[in-house]
């Protein structure tokens, strides 16, 4: 007797997707934001038989490059939207691959009647909310990242300070050159423990401080580091080069200071 396979409903296949994931036997990208949308869901999702059909396009997003799946957000009414589970590979599907100014690989994403699993379903401010959670808390992942950044491009060029002479002297015996380095240092440590605190606590007002320390430090880090090598910083076979524009990037990827900072004044006077 042949058995009966049962129905998979959304549910097993968004565990299956999940087990998956953690045993790194997939690579998923989230790619939510529409270009030129400014943050606002402009990818539409039509029912079509038991699933949904997706027309839109997505800004580059860093990963998507060479990933199986993506996770992405569509309008589903008037008032609604939601997050759907794209496979990369079917048709209506087409990526164009881009580098970041750091070097890494990123893609963008159009979408033509791609078929998508909805994950996640409600009204928009309710998603969007639910997003900017997720958000906040890759965005305290990619400062600490960058405050690792940070610490390397300040070794690397205390190292060259040590060993670079002028006059007979190394260049870290410069008084100036050591108050430069030491207003470095300082503001590394505060974006370091800034992070802790936020990896603790994963608040909105937390992940807006710590974003807007860690962006001016990272401006500040790798513009000393370049003024303070001179001509040598500036290029791409010196080992500081890497790290520059990872930096340089940093920067600016997630938003700037500026930006930041109006965030964390409205979070304040809610």
């Amino acid at each position: 007797m042949t058995p009966v396979s049962k129905p998979v409903g959304p549910a097993a296949r968004r565990l299956a997707a999940a087990h998956l994931l953690t045993q790194g036997r997939r690579r998923l990208a989230f790619a939510p934001w529409d270009t030129g949308n400014c943050g606002h869901p402009g990818t539409v999702a039509v029912p079509c038989g038991t699933g949904w059909r997706l027309e839109g396009e997505k800004s580059p997003t860093p990963g998507l490059d060479g990933a199986d799946a993506c996770i992405v957000l569509a309008v589903t009414g008037s008032t609604t939207c939601g997050l759907f589970l794209v496979e990369c590979g079917v048709i209506g599907v087409q990526r164009q691959p881009v580098r970041l100014y750091d070097g890494r690989p990123a893609a963008a994403l159009a979408l033509r009647g791609a078929p998508g699993m909805l994950l996640l379903d409600g009204p928009t401010d309710s998603v969007q909310a639910r997003i900017r959670d997720a958000m906040d808390r890759a965005l305290i992942v990619h400062c600490a990242e960058t405050i690792g950044a940070m610490h390397m491009a300040f070794e690397i060029t205390r190292d060259y300070l040590a060993a670079r002479k002028q006059f007979g002297r190394p260049l870290s015996a410069n008084q100036v050159i050591r108050h430069r380095w030491v207003d470095l240092y300082v503001e590394i440590e505060e974006a370091s423990s800034l992070c802790h605190v936020a990896a603790h606590d994963p608040s909105p007002r937390l992940a807006a401080a710590l974003a807007a320390r860690t962006t001016e430090a990272a401006r500040h880090v790798w513009e000393e580091a370049i003024q303070l090598h001179g001509a040598i910083g500036m290029t791409e076979e010196y080992v500081l080069g890497a790290y520059v524009r990872r930096l340089a990037l940093a920067s600016s990827i997630y938003g700037g200071v500026h930006e930041h900072l109006s965030r964390l004044a409205d979070l304040s006077l809610m």
